[in-house]
């Protein structure tokens, strides 16, 4: 399946333009951004390597490469990264990560569960008569609609480039299927996270909690990535000892 489609191919489809990230964005903190980015950059990775392995490991009716089909996760990528532009101006990051990191969640977990390689985040599902390229696209297609509805048009129209080039069959329609099967699960999982909580700068040592950041001395850091604050549930939990 062609899954490389240019940057003005993605535009045409969703009718939509990238805007400048302005306003509340440039007030957040840069370590705030730069969590975010590194969730997303990990996010991305780990999927596209997920189905390039299916791609070569899994007879496919598909004619296209597996490199060809790992650009279908940048492509979702850039174009998720469009649709929240094109919803709310990209105001916050904070939920941006938050559905960027559920749809490459959702996008890993349709994959492996076509062509098992990695675990899985929460699907237990699997089918491996389903073609691994399409499950991602409608997992990516179904979480972005959950998180931005008002987008739906665009989305459908973006997802249907992939549905028509891969054609009628077995596999496509197992594909699909297995793709909004990825997609429920990892929405349902982060439906109780309490990302909308707002909670305010406490200090403490536990994971999760602020901490000043002192000059001249050196302290045990603790890094929560994708649930800042107390009661909200992390992607992943990462603690280091600080010297």
């Amino acid at each position: 399946m062609n899954a490389a489609f240019s940057a003005e191919s993605r535009q045409q489809a969703a009718g939509i333009g990238s805007r400048p990230l302005t306003g509340p964005v440039s007030r957040l903190s840069r370590t705030t951004r730069i969590l975010g980015a590194g969730l997303i950059a990990a996010s991305v990775a780990l999927t596209a390597a997920a189905l390039t392995s299916a791609a070569g490991g899994q007879q496919s009716t598909s004619s296209s490469s597996g490199a060809g089909e790992s650009r279908l996760i940048l492509d979702w990528n850039r174009f998720a990264q469009q649709i929240i532009t094109a919803d709310n101006g990209y105001e916050n990051p904070l939920p941006a990560t938050r559905a960027l990191s559920m749809m490459h969640l959702a996008m890993h977990d349709a994959i492996n569960a076509a062509a098992p390689r990695y675990a899985t985040y929460v699907i237990r599902a699997r089918d491996h008569q389903a073609d691994p390229a399409i499950a991602a696209a409608q997992a990516a297609h179904d979480v972005l609609v959950t998180m931005y509805p008002s987008q739906k048009s665009a989305l459908q129209v973006y997802l249907k480039q992939y549905l028509d080039d891969a054609g009628i069959g077995q596999s496509v329609a197992k594909g699909v299927a297995l793709g909004k099967r990825a997609a429920a699960d990892i929405v349902a999982a982060r439906t109780t996270d309490n990302s909308a909580n707002e909670e305010s700068y406490r200090e403490g040592n536990a994971p999760r909690q602020y901490r000043f950041w002192p000059r001249r001395r050196r302290v045990r850091l603790h890094v929560s990535i994708g649930g800042l604050g107390e009661s909200r549930t992390p992607f992943l939990d990462l603690q280091r000892g600080g010297a």
